[in-house]
């Protein structure tokens, strides 16, 4: 494409903090066809972990606001001097200042939301979440398109949102998997360890249920001290959950490991990967164990996880909320023998069969 006919895309974030949605963005950055695109990243505060794998070869506009609600002003004026084809934001609060500047963007920008958790669920409780749907209900049919990372998101904003199917596109987070797999130890079957390991990672925060996988870790230990669980992330609830596991008596047997910028190493050396949150959007975290090729135990909440697990070797479902349950499951999996490695996620989430349906979704508009 010439090099007059290219479009640009401004990717917007608040931060570049460790989270589901920033790896997506930065992952979309990478693998953008640079002969079709101008690219442009725009965040609102630019600091956080993700920094350091930004792309160098993309306009980058750090803004200097740790709140977007200040950061207005500045983040219009950019805009607009960028003047782009298309912006693409993603997380409530900024898609929703989006939103309500959208008249003084330039008329020929088209705004793409990315509504990355299940919205219903995120603002269910509270005055201010409350008073946020509200607010949401009435502008995110101003978006030009929604772009919703799995089916239930989707199904979710036309049922609770009233937002038209035509204006929704379902695209999965694209994964990286032979990139991940670069990173993974050589596999060397052998004897298994006589510990049992599993992982879990995320946010340390109530809507990771971590403090349920906690509970569970307390059942499964009374049959068995020959298991341990290494969490990683860092978030709100740490303190919490560091005083439940020595309540429980599990400090030798939960571990609190922080923040990993390359977390592949640990889903890859792990037994089983365990997803407990009481709703997701479409879990990055588990779809990147899986293309590690290590199973996955989860709670069915509300979000798409359903659409992740299809095949019994790849893991398996229960309940939302049932810790009972849970650890029946992880028990299981427990007794039975996998060595292979291979990776059990999906093609469709592949980043070779996602970032095409970005930029065809981008190209067609």
């Amino acid at each position: 494409m010439a090099a007059s006919k290219k479009k640009t895309i401004a990717f917007m974030l608040p931060s570049l903090v460790a989270g589901g949605a920033e790896r997506v963005f930065v992952t979309l950055l990478k693998e953008f066809d640079r002969s079709r695109f101008f690219l442009h990243m725009i965040v609102i505060d630019p600091s956080g972990p993700f920094l350091s794998i930004v792309p160098e070869d993309i306009a980058f506009h750090g803004l200097g606001y740790k709140k977007v609600s200040r950061a207005i002003p500045k983040m219009v004026n950019t805009i607009r001097k960028i003047n782009p084809d298309i912006i693409i934001s993603t997380l409530d609060h900024l898609n929703l200042a989006l939103l309500l500047v959208k008249p003084f963007l330039p008329n020929n920008t088209l705004l793409f939301l990315r509504e990355c958790n299940l919205t219903s669920s995120n603002l269910e409780n509270g005055f201010k979440n409350v008073a946020f749907r509200m607010l949401k209900k009435r502008l995110l049919k101003f978006a030009d398109r929604i772009i919703c990372p799995a089916n239930a998101i989707k199904n979710d904003l036309q049922i609770n949102f009233g937002i038209s199917p035509d204006k929704m596109i379902t695209i999965y987070n694209p994964v990286q998997v032979e990139e991940i797999r670069s990173h993974m130890p050589p596999h060397h079957p052998g004897k298994p360890s006589s510990v049992y390991n599993i992982v879990a990672a995320g946010t340390l925060e109530y809507r990771k249920g971590f403090d349920l996988l906690i509970d569970v870790m307390s059942i499964i230990v009374e049959e068995n001290h020959k298991v341990h669980l290494t969490l990683l992330g860092d978030g709100p609830e740490k303190e919490n959950l560091r005083k439940q596991i020595h309540s429980l008596n599990l400090s030798y047997h939960v571990r609190l490991a922080g923040y990993q910028i390359n977390p592949f190493t640990y889903f890859s050396k792990a037994d089983l990967f365990v997803l407990s949150s009481r709703y997701e959007g479409l879990p990055n975290a588990m779809l990147e164990s899986l293309a590690c090729g290590t199973p996955v135990v989860a709670f069915n909440c509300p979000g798409g996880i359903d659409e992740i697990i299809v095949d019994e070797l790849q893991g398996a479902l229960v309940p939302e909320n049932d810790v009972h349950a849970l650890s029946k499951a992880i028990e299981k999996q427990m007794r039975s023998h996998r060595h292979a490695k291979g990776s059990l996620l999906p093609d469709k989430f592949d980043a070779k069969a996602v970032v095409p349906a970005y930029e065809k979704l981008a190209l067609s508009e």
